[in-house]
């Protein structure tokens, strides 16, 4: 009559169990989803910004506040690859866009005051400042 078997027990709690599990991928998934968006558009910036990478990790902390359950340490272990991963890129980035900003600074002090401003002073004081 009224009593459920064992089995049926089992069945009806791994069933609940997997729809918990499911539910949660699909929170996760989606506010992922909307981060790694929000990352990946950051890296498409032409000045790389630390202040701006950070806050835009933060951000993404906030957003996946809201991913519990089985899923969550999935996602909040992806997001600190992320962090790290993009850390370093930025990193690389920022590093290579100031030399090269460098390089021209020097190079344009260079001619400038060879053939505009003439002083051997300043020239040699670019000519050193190059990387």
């Amino acid at each position: 009559g009224g009593r459920l078997a064992a089995a049926d027990v089992a069945a009806v709690r791994k069933a609940a169990g997997d729809a918990n599990f499911r539910a949660s991928h699909a929170q996760c998934r989606l506010l992922w989803s909307r981060c790694a968006a929000s990352l990946a558009a950051l890296r498409a910036v032409l000045l790389p910004s630390r202040r701006r990478f950070h806050a835009r990790v933060e951000r993404c902390n906030d957003t996946l506040s809201g991913c519990v359950g089985p899923a969550a340490a999935e996602y909040h272990e992806r997001l600190a690859l992320e962090a790290g991963k993009g850390e370093e890129e930025f990193n690389a980035r920022f590093h290579g866009q100031l030399s090269h900003a460098l390089f021209l600074l020097c190079v344009g002090g260079i001619l400038t005051f060879r053939y505009v401003a003439v002083s051997a002073l300043a020239e040699v004081g670019c000519r050193l400042l190059l990387p």
